[in-house]
This record gives C-alpha cells, sequence and structure tokens, in this order.
C-alpha cells in the first residue's frame, strides 16, 4: 500500500483470531495485541517503505510505502 506522509493509517481485526503489527525494525510500527474488532491506527510523517508482519502468524506480512 502507498500512503502520503502525514497520513493515518488504520488496522481493523475484522477477524475471529487475535494479531499485532510490528515493523520488521521492531521499533518504527509496534500495536498492543488486536482482540477481533480492535483498532490501531499511527500516523506516519517520513517517507519510506516499512515492512511490517503479525508476529502470532507465519505468513502474515505487508510493506507499507510512505510518499
Amino acid at each position: 500500500m502507498e500512503v502520503p506522509a502525514g497520513t493515518l493509517v488504520r488496522w481493523t481485526n475484522s477477524g475471529t483470531d487475535d494479531h499485532d503489527v510490528v515493523s520488521e525494525d521492531l521499533k518504527t510500527i509496534e500495536s498492543p495485541l488486536l482482540k477481533p474488532g480492535m483498532v490501531f491506527e499511527t500516523t506516519f510523517t517520513q517517507p519510506g517503505s516499512i515492512a511490517y508482519f503479525c508476529s502470532l502468524h507465519v505468513g502474515m506480512d505487508a510493506t507499507l510505502v510512505v510518499k
């Protein structure tokens, strides 16, 4: 996904399992445990590419590109 700098990004756990959102560098993104229905939001102000994953589920990963 690509977003302009200054964008509020929201992750919503709309499933039935717990999830989290953690950046590969282990500091840029670090959400709490997201129970079903919970939301995590953060604003990205600096351009760059941020790889992230769910630490609870292998293979759940993506990259956010901030322009």
